[in-house]
């Protein structure tokens, strides 16, 4: 929970701009918006520059485009790159509608014409989701003119959201926004898994992650999560019955959703000991209710007794059900807020740098770490949540870091949060930052760190602590290496991705003295072998040999970066 204080031999002021969410204008026009961000997030719907345009009425391509990605198959097909007949396919969807001709998925609407810019109908697209369902009307499985009907007995459509649509003969993106979201729930033919499952488990396409975060939960999950409110286990005189470990679970699981205070299991048949698989399933039901609900460590203690035939727990929470549902709302004010956000800037072929950079400026340029509380010892519950981070714009180490892990999540990055220590006036503090993976490669990115406040209180936005390797921190934090991944990479580190890393005291100099010649107002430095005993008095050196009137600089001694700032000459 540490807040880092920059000391400067000058304190420079530094004009924050808080950064727009810029890209796709998230705005209300149309009744399937939010199901519009969740699939862009997803990489299956993209927006145009104009936004989402749900109330427009889709052309052939662009369902074309959408049945590729709910294949799985849009990457495969623009590395493929194959060619087709048609003479009116625009530039993008060539590869497209390439891999369509050639795996047989259309014949276009004559042998040199795709049809491209006419109007989908509702006709067309639902044909497009059912094969994407494993549905082949080529093997009769059904017929162009009864898609409608057949989508119906798939699950795919209401009746009467079938009838709507044979009303007319177009249909809206908006309306693909809904069959398409619709579709990812929707099991394939002759099978057990859904769309999403297939997608994530076995395409890989999307990361589980991702589809995690959105609360549309994969089959691996489904026994953890989705039966959390309605179980209705059997009751008798000893309690709820449990016959296994299973049913144990499920029965805490769903108590705990409740906020009950005692919960008495009937283990009179239980198969095994059941005081021997409470502590594995008592944390697992935690862990499920915590996804489910947003809300985490909400249990302060718990005991239980037991005997031949009643195993009674006594559970006692940290907050009231009424606080308990405040922090539920809470969690899903945070996810809306963070859905937004990426669905704002995230865009087709966004190399994963540039979104984690965008991620961690976003949260630096709109969070206040909560300094008084923290020196104050009453930092509240708020400022350790995603809620107090991207909502409330104020929070701890936890809050930046869980934010960070969120927004990373839906942007399709690979994230964890890192539980340690770091040092601060000579003690170890509890401290928690993140390791993302980029380009294949991990690192340590630490985004409360990077929003130190100067010893005049002003905000400052650093990339000190952007993706560094372990040897990087182990002089500052500590942490149980054996749990994360290994840090060996500086490659996509923010100083070495933006040449801006010397490796000697001679090549500092050098490269001060060009930046001083082109009369920069401000040059900042990542020195290798930078010593702390030497550095002050060789820059003051540098400095006044070259034409500068006043100059502000910072150091930091835990990274060797340098920071020359406010230069006049």
């Amino acid at each position: 929970m540490i807040k880092r204080v920059w000391c400067v031999i000058v304190i420079t002021c530094v004009l924050l701009m808080s950064f727009p969410i810029h890209g796709l204008a998230v705005t209300s026009d149309g009744s399937n918006l939010e199901k519009a961000v969740d699939m862009k997030i997803l990489g299956l719907f993209n927006g145009t520059d104009k936004g989402f345009e749900l109330e427009r009425i889709p052309t052939r391509v662009e369902g074309a485009a959408m049945l590729m990605r709910l294949l799985g198959k849009e990457q495969e097909a623009k590395r493929l790159g194959l060619s087709h007949p048609f003479t009116d396919v625009p530039a993008w969807a060539d590869s497209l509608v390439g891999y369509m001709y050639r795996n047989g998925l259309t014949t276009g609407t004559s042998s040199t014409t795709f049809g491209s810019s006419q109007q989908l109908t509702a006709m067309q697209y639902v044909t497009f989701v059912l094969r994407a369902l494993a549905y082949d009307d080529k093997n009769n499985d059904f017929k162009y003119e009864n898609a409608l009907d057949k989508a119906v007995e798939a699950g795919l459509l209401t009746s009467s959201e079938a009838s709507s649509l044979k009303s007319g003969s177009n249909i809206l993106r908006n309306d693909i926004v809904g069959i398409s979201y619709s579709a990812l729930k929707t099991k394939l033919k002759n099978s057990a898994i859904t769309l999403l499952d297939k997608l994530v488990s076995q395409d890989k396409v999307i990361p589980k992650t991702a589809a995690t975060a959105l609360k549309l939960y994969t089959s691996d999950l489904q026994a953890e999560y989705d039966n959390v409110t309605s179980y209705d286990p059997v009751l008798t005189e000893n309690g709820y019955i449990a016959r296994n470990s299973t049913d144990f679970f499920n029965i805490l699981k769903h108590s705990f959703y409740l906020n009950a205070t005692q919960i008495n299991i009937d283990v009179t048949s239980y198969n095994g000991v059941a005081t021997e698989d409470f502590k594995a399933v008592y944390q697992r039901a935690a862990a499920a209710v915590s996804a489910v609900t947003g809300v985490e460590n909400f249990i302060s203690s718990w005991k239980y007794v037991a005997n031949k035939s009643t195993l009674t727990l006594t559970i006692e929470y940290r907050f009231t059900k009424t606080d308990f549902q405040i922090i539920k709302q809470h969690a899903e004010e945070a996810l809306y807020k963070a859905r937004h956000i990426v669905a704002g800037f995230i865009k087709p072929g966004m190399a994963d740098y540039e979104k984690e950079l965008y991620i961690h400026d976003y949260i630096v340029n709109n969070t206040k770490y909560d300094y008084e509380n923290y020196i104050a010892g009453t930092v509240p519950d708020n400022s350790f949540t995603v809620y107090g981070c991207l909502v409330q714009g104020k929070a701890v180490c936890h809050g930046y870091s869980k934010a960070f892990k969120l927004l990373s999540d839906l942007s399709l990055l690979d994230c964890t949060v890192i539980e340690g220590e770091s040092q601060a006036s000579g003690k170890w503090e509890a401290h928690a930052w993140n390791i993302v993976r980029i380009a294949g490669k991990y690192y340590h990115a630490d985004s409360a760190f990077n929003d130190p406040i100067s010893e005049e209180g002003e905000d400052v936005i650093k990339y000190h602590y952007f993706n560094l390797a372990d040897k990087d921190l182990n002089s500052l934090n500590r942490w149980d290496v054996s749990k994360y991944p290994v840090c060996n990479s500086s490659e996509s580190n923010y100083y070495y991705k933006n040449g801006l890393v010397v490796s000697s005291m001679d090549e500092f100099e050098t490269t001060v003295k060009d930046a001083l010649n082109q009369r920069k107002a401000e040059i900042e430095l990542r020195v290798l072998d930078y010593s702390k005993d030497r550095f002050s008095q060789f820059l003051d050196t540098i400095i006044k040999s070259a034409d500068v009137s006043s100059f502000n600089h910072s150091v930091n001694d835990h990274v060797g970066v340098v920071s020359i700032t406010n230069i006049k000459y």
